[in-house]
């Protein structure tokens, strides 16, 4: 449990893509430092550009947005920042679409077994069941039942977001042709 919640590599490497086999290509000698850097940084706000088929969505976004819920608050794998099931994550992608796509692969690794064995407070025993499991939001099980608001929510980067707070922003290919053509588009990104 708490390795998952506070090693990177271990959780995507270990449980979340070892049903991939020979196919699962995440790297030791490339990924698991990008992991440790990730869990180490100094920066509240960081930009990582890397190469296609780096795996950047699966670990960044997908991976570090479970690790994300997963924490403890607190966990020194978030550096203070926040983290656990009481966090609320705005995940954004160049079309909703996008997100959506990132938020249901995020909401499948969430039923695997060693997970549910794991975080049964976070996660119940179905978490097609959680308190929100729809195409646009995901909420867990959280100790604080007032809060407001998703613990993940998906929207395009053009979405209107009044009288909504996150504690996080996960930003993943927000820049695409129909958005960045010009001037007055690439400011409204």
């Amino acid at each position: 449990r708490w390795m998952l919640a506070t090693d990177l590599w271990a959780l995507a490497k270990v449980v979340l893509y070892a049903s991939l086999g020979e196919k699962n290509r995440l790297s030791a000698g490339f990924h698991r430092p990008l992991c440790a850097w990730v869990q180490g940084t100094p920066f509240d706000e960081n930009l990582y550009l890397m190469f296609r088929g780096s795996f950047k969505t699966s670990l960044l976004t997908v991976a570090r947005t479970i690790q994300r819920i997963l924490a403890p608050p607190g966990s020194m794998a978030f550096a203070g920042r926040p983290c656990g099931p009481n966090s609320r994550i705005l995940l954004a992608s160049a079309t909703s679409d996008n997100a959506e796509a990132m938020l249901r692969e995020i909401q499948a690794h969430l039923k695997n077994p060693v997970l549910l064995w794991a975080f049964p407070e976070v996660l119940g025993a179905n978490p097609e069941h959680l308190p929100e499991h729809t195409r646009g939001g995901l909420t867990v099980l959280r100790p604080d039942r007032t809060l407001r608001g998703s613990t993940v929510t998906a929207v395009g980067i053009s979405s209107e977001l009044t009288s909504t707070h996150y504690d996080h922003g996960v930003f993943d290919d927000i820049v695409a042709r129909n958005n960045s053509g010009t001037r007055e588009l690439r400011e409204g990104v």
